[in-house]
């Protein structure tokens, strides 16, 4: 893969965290993105609310945002299938 280019593993994530929203249970943190995100124990990135993992930056970030736009507007296919 091209360096900045989404792995498929990213790509599931970011639905897996759209669809858990769009489902809102409380269990996953109800139907926003960020309480999904952040409900305790779901994402290991977000669990210990490090700054550095809440507010990221650096390479690749750039195109994480593009992978996230494109998940949310539903231009980038759902490898998880809901």
């Amino acid at each position: 893969e091209a360096r900045g280019e989404p792995h498929e593993a990213q790509i599931g994530i970011a639905h897996v965290i759209k669809n858990r929203a769009r489902a809102n249970k409380v269990y996953w943190g109800g139907n926003t993105i960020a309480g999904v995100c952040l409900h305790p124990m779901q994402f290991e990135a977000w669990s210990n609310r490090l700054p550095e993992n809440v507010h990221p930056s650096g390479d690749g970030w750039e195109s994480m945002d593009g992978l996230v736009r494109g998940v949310l507007d539903g231009t980038v296919a759902d490898p998880t299938h809901g």
